[in-house]
């Protein structure tokens, strides 16, 4: 989950993404963001994940002050959810349940309510950020990539890739070889 503060100050909260969602913006328009490890924000905000899975949405208030000063307490269901994330989603789901204490089901109800998605598929939306950051910075070849970062086969990060992205790796990298650079 992100917070993006606008030039008036405006906080809006992106939820988890599950599939592309492309925002037009206004020319000159400047934005920050903060990007939140899994599940943080959420227990921060105190709400439902799940309520902000793919939308994007506006708070009337974000308390930046309280949140800097606060120290967070990590619960054990928040730090299985960390390691998952440090692990690039490439773990045993059940093992990690087992390693914070939890069972499977608690481990799944408390990634729906922090991140808004299952361990599953939080672990494969991981999974994919860290190929299409490699795939960015690296050039490395698909077969490798998907191997590199825990795919079963290039078949099974090229369906991720359709899913997240909306097109196939080739057509995205072909349509920002042709975009203009600054």
């Amino acid at each position: 989950m992100d917070l993006i503060f606008d030039e008036e100050n405006r906080v809006r909260i992106v939820g988890s993404m599950t599939v592309r969602k492309q925002v037009l913006l206004p020319v000159g328009v400047r934005l920050r963001g903060i990007r939140f490890r899994p599940g943080r924000l959420a227990s921060f905000l105190k709400m439902d994940a799940c309520e902000l899975v793919d939308k994007l949405q506006e708070l009337r208030t974000f308390p930046l002050e309280e949140w800097l000063q606060r120290s967070c307490v990590l619960t054990p269901g928040q730090r299985a959810l960390d390691f998952l994330a440090e692990r690039h989603g490439n773990v045993d789901l059940d093992w990690v349940a087992g390693q914070a204490g939890l069972s499977v089901r608690h481990f799944r109800r408390v990634s729906l309510e922090r991140t808004g998605l299952s361990p599953k598929h939080l672990a494969r939306v991981l999974r994919f950020r860290r190929a299409q950051s490699l795939r960015r910075h690296s050039g490395t070849a698909w077969s490798a990539l998907a191997v590199d970062c825990g795919y079963y086969d290039q078949a099974h990060l090229i369906r991720d890739w359709r899913e997240f992205t909306g097109m196939s790796p080739m057509a995205e990298f072909s349509n920002r070889a042709a975009e203009p650079s600054d």
